[in-house]
């Protein structure tokens, strides 16, 4: 039996999620994915429906900031589990450090060019997805 993984992707820019939507589906047809266009949105989302395999997370959103996200998130014991990466426009290395020491799984400077945004896409899809969640014997 399969078991369908769920993806939030956390992100105030609509071209960014909708093609971000469209390459994991690309990848796998059978994800389920929520998208949220702030940190409020995405706190809420946590609350009110299962855990979802992984987020996406942008950190320039509105009322609730990305780094403040990962902070509520990595604070409350139910998420632990839950990966977290952070796809962001920011080149800064601090910045970076400072999502990793909140408790980002990962931090990726978002790529300008297609191509890349696929090869990213699909690392990660691998490296949190694939594995765990394509295949689950029930």
């Amino acid at each position: 039996m399969h078991k369908n993984a769920h993806v939030i992707l956390a992100d105030d820019d609509p071209d960014d999620t909708d093609l971000y939507a469209i390459i994991l589906k690309r990848l796998d047809a059978t994800l389920s994915i929520t998208v949220v266009e702030d940190g409020q949105e995405l706190l809420q989302q946590l609350e009110n429906t299962p855990l979802p395999q992984l987020v996406l997370l942008d950190l320039n959103m509105p009322r609730i900031r990305g780094r403040q996200c990962i902070e509520l998130i990595r604070s409350n014991r139910q998420y632990n589990d839950v990966p977290v990466i952070v796809l962001s426009t920011c080149t800064q290395l601090q910045v970076k450090y400072d999502c990793l020491d909140l408790g980002a799984n990962d931090y990726y400077v978002k790529p300008r060019s297609l191509v890349a945004i696929e090869l990213l896409l699909g690392k990660v899809y691998e490296e949190h997805l694939a594995a765990n969640y394509k295949m689950v014997s029930v």
